[in-house]
């Protein structure tokens, strides 16, 4: 097949593609860019002011968060729709709900990690919850269901909540650390790591199941 490139400014710390396919966003060290999927020209760009974290996207917005800020730019003008301080804004990893009316974002205040749940686009914080350990999966299932796995000691926990912030489930799992992720049928997966490393597929409580 054909091969299209485009030269950035700068080089890309993080990038996305929109849900429809339509637009290639690229954060740099200081900058935020939109590129058309089709023929990969910049359609415009916006000042991100710090070094990205993370990067999430809707058809709509491109949710950045840095170590000063998370803001909210709109896809089709490069224009701030929200903007929120370091303090209530997203430090770390980031999901968006199925029908992107909320962000999720993992926090980190000096030595406490939550998880908060913050209203698109509006921007304001819904809900709030502290989490055991550092966070290394945050995902948002179709019914609006939060799904989180942080390190514990020697162990991986896996915690659920519901859109509204209720803890609906917790489990433990061995290894050293992981990850979480679902699968096209909703399903949730745990890997683990390290000598008791292993893959669970888990039922709706949580559970392991075949």
């Amino acid at each position: 097949g054909t091969v299209q490139s485009s030269l950035l400014p700068a080089p890309a710390v993080l990038f996305a593609v929109t849900p429809n396919s339509a637009t290639l966003v690229v954060a740099t060290a200081d900058t935020l860019l939109a590129l058309s999927a089709s023929n990969l020209l910049i359609a415009w760009s916006a000042a991100i002011g710090d070094m990205p974290t993370s990067l999430t996207v809707t058809e709509s917005v491109a949710i950045v968060a840095s170590n000063s800020a998370t803001t909210a730019t709109y896809i089709k003008t490069g224009l701030t729709a929200w903007r929120l301080p370091y303090a209530t804004g997203c430090t770390g990893l980031t999901a968006v709900s199925a029908n992107c009316s909320a962000l999720v974002c993992e926090q980190l205040i000096g030595l406490v990690t939550r998880v908060a749940v913050i209203g698109v686009p509006a921007g304001g914080e819904l809900w709030r919850v502290v989490v055991p350990g550092a966070i290394t999966s945050l995902i948002q299932d179709e019914d609006g269901n939060i799904l989180l796995a942080a390190d514990g000691d020697s162990k991986l926990q896996v915690l659920a909540f519901s859109g509204n912030g209720t803890a609906l489930w917790s489990a433990a799992f061995p290894g050293t650390g992981g990850r979480l992720a679902l699968t096209n049928n909703g399903r949730a997966v745990v890997l683990t790591y390290g000598p008791g490393g292993a893959i669970y597929y888990l039922g709706a409580d949580g559970s392991p199941c075949a």
